[in-house]
Formats: structure tokens, C-alpha cells, sequence
């Protein structure tokens, strides 16, 4: 128990600290402070100050007035289109403020409470008319606002290091999904000390990356593999087991990691599909191992069956975290927004585990060890090698070149967009 807590601790360290490292972009900070003491908020400085983000691109600058408790924002991006600068950790819940529109700009004062277009707000805390400039490919909007408006669907702006969250689209008058490389969050900044900035947002490069290599990395390469020992590899003799059980207690262990790292970077516990059933699969696949040992610890090779506790409880909930698992990656490509390319390589792995499986039933069958098991079929196990190293040629590739999709932007195609994400 002793080493297992430790191992536990390790992977939850490793996967808190890939999704710190993750959820850093590149930034440049550019800043020239005049401190003057106002009468705003308590620690406001008066002054000017601009940040730098990359992963995707992104300006920053503003202005604070403490005498007249606003500050004035401008937020430039390359593409030409709409852009939106919220207060938040993610998309939702954050306080929004949307620029669309070139001729006659329009920044609008919204508030995000799903992963769909932010809500205008009834109360629009916009201060004088805002404006737009279109240069070079790059557009940038200026609006003003209140450091606190006493809203409840604003955040007021005040000391300290507040995150900030931005997107931003490729058509100007048209509000669309900005998809996985044109928005980014995880970036703190302290308005009142002229831009002191810290992490950076990304792209493909956030904390939600991490959570997304971890799990598949969990769930597609190690345990649908072991799977496949326990269901068609019993006449391996006892390795077979150790391999298993060792593996799927690593991936668990794994998994835990990155759900307790995808909580505490969004710093909340999400309410939507892809969250749900991930905590519920969690949950359930503690509870397999420990199944799986107390079957070991249980076994009778003199048995005329096999027993409904744990061993029959084992497989069916394995199963059914199976079929879980397979539509949780699709929910999970929701979430993060992916490209029609990571959709169309995991539906083609799919299709292919499902063909290797058929073909499994088929050519070699499910083997029990049950006082009825007469000894190796050494055809049939030799038929089953194959199609293992078949998988495990499958599965790797898979987790080699979705990883390489999700971690980068040079794929592109229609990104997916999701009711309720």
C-alpha cells in the first residue's frame, strides 16, 4: 500500500505539472507604468500598460483612470475579424466584451455560461462609443469601461493578478466558432502594475491538452491493450495477469492524475457531458482492479463456472467502461474544440478495434480458465499473438499521430462545433 500511494502521488504531480507547463504560452510584456495615486479602487494606479500573448497572437493594452474608476482597453488580433477579451478562467463563467463590426464597431458588455456564443447582457456597461481599426490584416477594437460597475454579471477590475480569457474570428461582421487555435486562457494579469503578466494562454497548448494525452495515452494505449490479454491471452500462463493488473493500475493512477488536473487548472468542477461521464468512469475504473485482485485472490481452478462476484461483475463493468470510454473521446473533442481530423482518425480507430475484435471472437475466442479449460490452443494462441501485436501497432499509432493533431495547429479542416459545448 505504502508504494502504491507513492506511485499515486507521483502520477498526480506529473499530471498537475504537465498541465501547468501546458497552459504556458509564449509572452512578450510591454509596459510603461505612471503611477499616480486616484481615488478608485484601493491599490488602483493610474497608468498605461499592454501585454504581448502568443499561442495564438493576442494585444493587450489599456489605460486605468482611478479618478474616474475606468480603464479603456484595446484588443488587437491578427486575422481581421471579431474579437472578445473576457475576465475568467475559461470560457464560462467569464465576464465578455465582444467586438464585431468595421465601419461601425460594436463592443458589446456579455456573459458566458456555456460553451455556445456569450449572452448579451441587459445592462450594457460600455462607456462612450467604441472604435475599430483594420490594419495590415490585423483589427483591433477600443471600448471603455468601469473598474467596478456593481453589475453582477461584470467582474470588477481591481489589485491583483485577475485571468483573463480571449478569442477571436476570421470575419469581422460575423460572429463565429473560433475553434482550437484562435482562443486561449490560463493568463493572469495585474492591470494596475502596467502589465504584469503571468502564464499564457494557448492554443493547442493548455492544460486541457495535457488532460487529453494523459487520458488517451491511459485509456487507448495501456488499458484497451491489457483488455485484450485478459479476454484472449489466458494460455500465456500467469504473466498474462501480472501484466495486466500491473498496467491497468499505472493507467488508473494516470487517469486520476489528469482528472484532478483538469479540475484544478479550470479551477471548478465542469456540469457538462464530457465531465460527468468522465467522473463516473473514473470512479468506476477504481473500483476494476480491486475486482480484478480480489478474482485472483478467489480463484478455484476446480470451479465448474465462473462465479457472478467479483469475476462476472469485473467483466461486464469493464465492458461497459469500454463503450463509455469510446464515447467520452468524442464528448472530449467537443470540449476542447478539435479539427474534423482528430474526428475522422479516432472514428477510423474505432472502426479498426472493432474489426480486430470481431476478428478475434472469431479466430481465437474468449478463454477461461474455469475447471472445463482443457490446456492451450496453441493455433488459437498463436492467432491471437498476431492480432495483438496488430493492436498494439494500432493503438500506438493512434496515440502518436492524435496527440500530434491535438498538439498542433498545421492540421486544419471545419472544426467541429457541439450543442452544449
Amino acid at each position: 500500500m505504502t508504494r502504491a500511494f507513492f506511485v499515486l502521488l507521483l502520477a498526480i504531480i506529473v499530471g498537475c505539472a504537465m498541465g501547468h507547463q501546458f497552459g504556458h504560452g509564449s509572452i512578450k510584456m510591454e509596459h510603461g507604468l505612471r503611477q499616480a495615486n486616484g481615488t478608485g479602487p484601493a491599490g488602483c494606479l493610474s497608468g498605461s500598460g499592454s501585454a504581448a500573448l502568443s499561442n495564438p497572437t493576442f494585444l493587450l493594452a489599456w489605460t486605468v483612470d482611478c479618478t474616474a474608476s475606468t480603464i479603456e482597453i484595446t484588443m488587437t488580433a491578427t486575422g481581421g475579424g471579431w474579437i472578445a477579451f473576457g475576465l475568467g478562467t475559461s470560457m464560462f463563467p467569464s465576464d465578455i466584451y465582444f467586438g464585431v463590426g468595421d465601419a461601425a464597431p460594436t463592443v458589446t458588455d456579455r456573459n458566458s455560461v456555456t460553451y455556445v456564443e456569450p449572452t448579451v447582457d441587459t445592462t450594457q456597461n460600455i462607456i462612450g462609443t467604441p472604435t475599430s481599426v483594420v490594419t495590415g490584416g490585423n483589427t483591433a477594437y477600443t471600448f471603455k469601461r468601469p473598474l467596478d460597475s456593481g453589475d453582477a454579471n461584470d467582474k470588477p477590475i481591481n489589485a491583483g493578478k485577475l485571468d483573463i480569457v480571449y478569442a477571436f474570428g476570421p470575419i469581422i461582421n460575423v460572429p463565429q466558432y473560433h475553434g482550437s487555435s484562435q482562443r486561449a486562457f490560463g493568463t493572469k494579469i495585474d492591470f494596475f502594475a502596467g502589465g504584469n503578466v503571468v502564464g499564457g494562454g494557448g492554443a493547442a497548448g493548455d492544460f486541457r491538452l495535457a488532460h487529453g494525452i494523459l487520458m488517451l495515452f491511459s485509456w487507448i494505449t495501456v488499458i484497451i491493450t491489457t483488455i485484450y490479454l485478459a479476454r484472449y491471452m489466458k494460455d500465456l500462463g500467469p504473466v498474462w495477469f501480472r501484466v495486466h493488473q500491473i498496467s491497468n493500475w499505472i493507467a488508473v493512477l494516470i487517469s486520476i492524475a489528469a482528472w484532478i488536473e483538469i479540475i484544478v487548472n479550470l479551477g471548478r468542477y465542469g456540469t457538462g457531458g464530457h465531465h460527468i461521464i468522465g467522473t463516473i468512469i473514473i470512479g468506476f475504473s477504481i473500483a476494476q482492479p480491486i475486482l480484478g485482485t480480489l478474482a485472483d485472490k478467489w480463484f478455484d481452478p476446480n470451479r465448474s463456472g465462473t462465479p457472478i462476484f467479483p469475476d462476472r461483475v469485473h467483466n461486464w463493468l469493464g465492458r461497459l467502461i469500454l463503450i463509455m470510454t469510446w464515447v467520452q473521446m468524442y464528448l472530449g473533442f467537443c470540449a476542447y474544440g478539435t479539427t474534423i481530423a482528430a474526428w475522422i482518425i479516432y472514428s477510423v480507430w474505432l472502426l479498426l478495434i472493432i474489426i480486430i475484435e470481431i476478428l478475434s471472437e472469431i479466430l481465437v475466442g474468449g478463454v477461461s480458465h474455469d475447471g472445463a479449460h482443457s490446456g492451450p490452443d496453441e493455433t488459437k494462441l498463436f492467432r491471437g499473438k498476431i492480432l495483438f501485436g496488430i493492436l498494439i501497432f494500432v493503438n500506438v499509432a493512434f496515440f502518436i499521430v492524435t496527440s500530434a493533431v491535438l498538439s498542433t495547429t498545421v492540421v486544419k479542416g471545419q472544426l467541429i462545433t457541439c450543442v452544449g459545448y
